[in-house]
């Protein structure tokens, strides 16, 4: 008797792959699986760690040539550690900063400005 019922939830529940095509993917082999046994496994796993670990392999190489590098550079030309280069830098770097953040904030800011301004210039109107 359990079997014919199992048999007949399996008939009813749709298949399990199926081919379908994405626009940015192409032909994509789909499973469809369980939306409460996804939610505990972590997601669809659509990413590869090979990419991953490269690009961090890389940007590692990257930083530690740069401080190499750099550390050459302060040892041929001990000017560049005097205080006042140090603290010109900094600035510079500082600078850079805040008008980066600032520009962020005016691009976040800005769609919600141009509503508030069309908000305030309509009930100012006495019509």
């Amino acid at each position: 008797m359990q079997t014919a019922a199992v048999k007949s939830t399996a008939a009813s529940a749709p298949p399990r792959k199926r081919l379908l095509f994405d626009r940015r993917y192409g032909w994509v082999l789909d499973e469809l699986k369980e939306p409460s046994e996804e939610a505990l496994a972590g997601g669809r796993g659509m990413f590869c760690i090979v990419p991953l670990a490269k690009a961090l392999i890389k940007k590692a190489s990257e930083t530690i040539n740069f401080v190499g590098s750099s550390t050459l550079d302060v040892l041929q030309r001990p000017e560049l550690l005097s205080p006042k280069a140090v603290q010109a830098t900094l600035t510079d770097q500082m600078h850079n900063f805040v008008s980066s953040v600032k520009n962020a904030e005016l691009v976040l800011m800005a769609p919600a400005r141009n509503n508030t301004r069309e908000s305030t210039s309509g009930s100012s109107d006495p019509a």
